[in-house]
């Protein structure tokens, strides 16, 4: 696992690198400086990850953490899993997605696409850019491979966001380097529940 060593007092932990990049992004674009992007190395690592940020030696200066998790199969369970991460290092969890503790530091969870959508940050960036010309292409390619009697990937939204990244001048497989080549648009209503977390920063 990767330095978790703290350098600001705001933070927000995702899951591995490629999410690091996206936000990184992200940031940039809204102009924001002041909040610590934190990659943990996956989804499997929040516990144990929480437990190093606890013991750092700046961990006195944190004053809100927030996570950022893919929902895949069940996002009540990957809520419920974030939760029981924090409460394991001695903190009382948020109850609601999106809602603010007030313990220090205070704690917020966001399951992306939302909590009632199963999926990942792929589905997110994806939903951004469907206004774009390739979509209705790439929409049709799938049909067409179930109209055929072709078995479908099992996670539908990462293979269509393959094929739409596969559409750019420039190739890029990850969703994080892709937003710096500006492909999201992160104006988008896609992003609102992640412009929420940010705010409540």
């Amino acid at each position: 696992m990767k330095s978790l060593k703290i350098e600001k007092n705001k933070i927000l932990i995702v899951e591995g690198d490629d999410e690091k990049n996206l936000f990184d992004s992200y940031f940039k674009e809204k102009k924001i400086d002041d909040i610590q992007i934190m990659p943990i190395g996956g989804k499997t690592k929040f516990k144990e990850s929480l437990d190093l940020v606890r013991k750092d030696d700046n961990f006195k200066i944190v004053d809100i953490i927030g996570i950022i998790r893919d929902a895949d199969e069940n996002p009540e369970a990957a809520f419920n899993s974030v939760q029981n991460s924090i409460r394991s290092c001695g903190f009382t969890p948020p109850t609601r997605q999106l809602v603010k503790t007030q313990s220090r530091p205070m704690w917020m969870i966001l399951i992306v696409p939302s909590i009632n959508t199963i999926g990942a940050i792929e589905d997110v960036c994806l939903k951004s850019v469907t206004d774009d010309c390739a979509m209705p292409i790439i929409d049709q390619f799938f049909i067409n491979l179930k109209d055929k009697g072709c078995e479908l990937p099992d996670h539908l939204n990462k293979s269509k966001t393959l094929c739409y990244l596969s559409s750019k001048k420039i190739y890029t497989n990850c969703v994080g380097i892709a937003a710096q080549k500006s492909i999201w648009h992160f104006d988008s209503p896609a992003f609102d529940n992640i412009n929420e977390l940010i705010r409540l920063f």
